[in-house]
């Protein structure tokens, strides 16, 4: 298993900067909380634990691995992060793991299901970040876990019998006008 680990960094003036509650628990950004997702703060801050708020709502969740991604770019100082019950796959990770080569701070990281396109993201952080120890992720052969994207088949490429759309009266005068003037101007 590999871990990545993320640093310290100054949260001010960032629309992502966590609240403390009059309990001392973070709050949850806006964009993660209209996401669905929720946070969970352990060891003063330095692991973060990621749920899926509404499991039984659609599981669209790129909105939140872009808002995640830009909350670890803010907060260095989780090291440990586990998105097993985030229900954030593939291109949501993508975000998560581009910020993730950024800046190399995750120690251990643990992923929800990815398929290919997941895989791809991830492979560049377990290679370029050097504090990452151990790595927890189920890959599941299929192109991709975005179920939008799973409908898409081959011969939704085929053009070939494509004509066009049918002309109107007032294209087809241009055009004889056009044809005209070409020839006039070889005359």
């Amino acid at each position: 298993q590999a871990i990545l680990a993320l640093g310290s960094i100054d949260l001010a003036g960032t629309h992502l900067r966590p609240s403390v509650q009059a309990t001392g628990r973070m709050a949850v950004p806006q964009p993660l909380l209209e996401a669905g997702l929720s946070l969970e703060y352990q060891d003063e801050g330095a692991t973060l634990i990621v749920r899926d708020a509404r499991p039984d709502a659609s599981n669209i969740r790129n909105r939140g691995g872009e808002a995640l991604a830009q909350l670890l770019q803010a907060n260095r100082a989780v090291k440990r992060l586990d998105l097993r019950e985030s229900g954030i796959s593939d291109n949501g990770i993508g975000h998560v793991c581009l910020a993730l080569r950024q800046t190399d701070q995750l120690e251990s990281l643990a992923l929800s299901p990815v398929g290919h396109a997941g895989l791809d993201f991830l492979v560049p952080v377990v290679r370029r970040c050097g504090r990452l120890t151990t790595l927890s992720a189920t890959f599941v052969d299929t192109k991709t876990l975005v179920a939008a994207a799973q409908n898409v088949v081959v011969a939704d490429y085929d053009v070939s019998a494509y004509a066009g759309q049918p002309k109107g009266e007032a294209e087809e005068e241009e055009e004889e006008a056009a044809r005209q003037a070409e020839e006039n101007r070889k005359a």
